[in-house]
Protein backbone atom coordinates (compact mmCIF):
# COMPACT_ATOMS: atom_id res chain seq x y z
CA UNK A 1 0.00 0.00 0.00
CA UNK A 2 2.84 2.38 0.37
CA UNK A 3 4.26 1.49 -2.76
CA UNK A 4 0.94 1.92 -4.40
CA UNK A 5 0.96 5.74 -2.42
CA UNK A 6 4.07 6.62 -3.44
CA UNK A 7 3.79 5.43 -7.37
CA UNK A 8 0.72 7.76 -6.93
CA UNK A 9 1.77 10.93 -5.48
CA UNK A 10 5.38 10.35 -5.88
CA UNK A 11 5.68 10.59 -2.31
CA UNK A 12 3.43 9.31 0.52
CA UNK A 13 1.66 12.02 2.02
CA UNK A 14 0.98 12.05 5.57
CA UNK A 15 -2.76 11.50 5.04
CA UNK A 16 -1.77 8.46 3.10
CA UNK A 17 -0.01 7.22 6.03
CA UNK A 18 -2.22 7.79 8.30
CA UNK A 19 -5.42 6.15 6.25
CA UNK A 20 -3.17 2.81 6.20
CA UNK A 21 -2.31 2.91 9.59
CA UNK A 22 -5.80 3.43 10.50
CA UNK A 23 -7.21 0.83 7.54
CA UNK A 24 -4.46 -1.75 8.80
CA UNK A 25 -4.52 -1.58 12.41
CA UNK A 26 -0.37 -0.58 12.19
CA UNK A 27 0.45 1.98 14.73
CA UNK A 28 1.45 5.66 13.39
CA UNK A 29 5.12 5.06 15.06
CA UNK A 30 5.75 1.64 13.08
CA UNK A 31 4.54 3.46 9.62
CA UNK A 32 7.18 5.92 10.21
CA UNK A 33 9.48 3.77 11.50
CA UNK A 34 9.35 1.92 8.56
CA UNK A 35 9.10 4.82 6.38
CA UNK A 36 12.49 6.07 7.11
CA UNK A 37 14.13 2.67 7.35
CA UNK A 38 14.10 2.06 4.30
CA UNK A 39 15.85 4.80 1.41
CA UNK A 40 12.85 3.54 -1.38
CA UNK A 41 10.38 5.86 0.65
CA UNK A 42 9.44 9.60 0.62
CA UNK A 43 7.91 11.59 2.84
CA UNK A 44 8.07 14.83 1.15
CA UNK A 45 6.86 15.80 -2.44
CA UNK A 46 10.12 15.11 -4.56
CA UNK A 47 11.39 17.68 -7.06
CA UNK A 48 10.68 18.32 -11.08
CA UNK A 49 13.32 15.96 -11.54
CA UNK A 50 15.39 13.09 -9.04
CA UNK A 51 18.66 12.67 -9.24
CA UNK A 52 19.91 9.99 -7.54
CA UNK A 53 23.92 9.50 -7.32
CA UNK A 54 25.32 5.62 -6.93
CA UNK A 55 27.15 5.54 -3.87
CA UNK A 56 28.99 1.80 -4.53
CA UNK A 57 32.38 1.20 -4.11
CA UNK A 58 32.60 0.93 -7.40
CA UNK A 59 30.97 4.12 -8.29
CA UNK A 60 33.41 5.99 -5.41
CA UNK A 61 36.36 4.94 -7.03
CA UNK A 62 35.41 5.92 -10.48
CA UNK A 63 34.30 9.26 -9.32
CA UNK A 64 31.01 9.21 -7.59
CA UNK A 65 31.70 11.19 -4.77
CA UNK A 66 33.34 14.06 -6.80
CA UNK A 67 29.93 13.69 -9.38
CA UNK A 68 28.11 14.12 -6.49
CA UNK A 69 29.79 16.91 -5.44
CA UNK A 70 29.47 18.86 -8.37
CA UNK A 71 26.05 18.02 -8.94
CA UNK A 72 25.21 19.53 -5.62
CA UNK A 73 27.10 22.79 -6.21
CA UNK A 74 25.42 23.13 -9.41
CA UNK A 75 21.96 22.44 -8.19
CA UNK A 76 22.65 25.47 -6.01
CA UNK A 77 24.38 27.92 -8.01
CA UNK A 78 21.21 27.36 -11.06
CA UNK A 79 18.41 26.72 -8.41
CA UNK A 80 17.47 23.99 -10.35
CA UNK A 81 14.04 21.99 -9.39
CA UNK A 82 15.83 19.06 -8.42
CA UNK A 83 15.86 16.38 -5.28
CA UNK A 84 19.58 14.82 -5.09
CA UNK A 85 19.46 11.63 -3.89
CA UNK A 86 22.54 8.91 -3.19
CA UNK A 87 21.76 4.87 -3.37
CA UNK A 88 24.53 2.54 -2.23
CA UNK A 89 23.74 0.69 -5.23
CA UNK A 90 21.82 1.36 -8.45
CA UNK A 91 22.83 -2.13 -10.28
CA UNK A 92 24.83 -0.20 -12.91
CA UNK A 93 28.65 -1.18 -11.62
CA UNK A 94 29.62 -1.75 -15.25
CA UNK A 95 28.93 1.98 -16.27
CA UNK A 96 30.20 3.32 -12.63
CA UNK A 97 29.77 6.18 -11.57
CA UNK A 98 26.22 6.17 -12.97
CA UNK A 99 22.86 8.20 -11.78
CA UNK A 100 19.41 7.88 -12.21
CA UNK A 101 17.52 10.66 -13.62
CA UNK A 102 13.81 10.71 -12.70
CA UNK A 103 14.25 6.79 -13.05
CA UNK A 104 16.16 6.15 -16.22
CA UNK A 105 20.20 5.16 -16.02
CA UNK A 106 22.61 7.83 -17.57
CA UNK A 107 26.53 7.41 -16.91
CA UNK A 108 29.26 8.72 -18.79
CA UNK A 109 28.53 11.62 -21.78
CA UNK A 110 24.87 11.03 -21.55
CA UNK A 111 24.95 11.76 -18.11
CA UNK A 112 26.64 14.76 -18.06
CA UNK A 113 24.34 15.78 -21.37
CA UNK A 114 21.11 14.86 -18.82
CA UNK A 115 22.28 17.50 -15.89
CA UNK A 116 23.40 20.50 -18.52
CA UNK A 117 19.81 20.17 -19.97
CA UNK A 118 18.12 20.09 -16.45
CA UNK A 119 20.44 22.45 -15.10
CA UNK A 120 19.78 24.64 -18.14
CA UNK A 121 16.28 24.80 -17.83
CA UNK A 122 16.61 26.97 -14.38
CA UNK A 123 18.50 29.61 -16.66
Amino acid sequence: LLHAAQEEFGYCPKEAIVMISQRKNVPLATMYRLMTCYSAFRLEKPAKHVITVCTSTGAYVNGGGELLKQIKAKAAETGADVTIETARDIGCANAAPAILVDGEVYSGVQAQAKLEQIFSESN
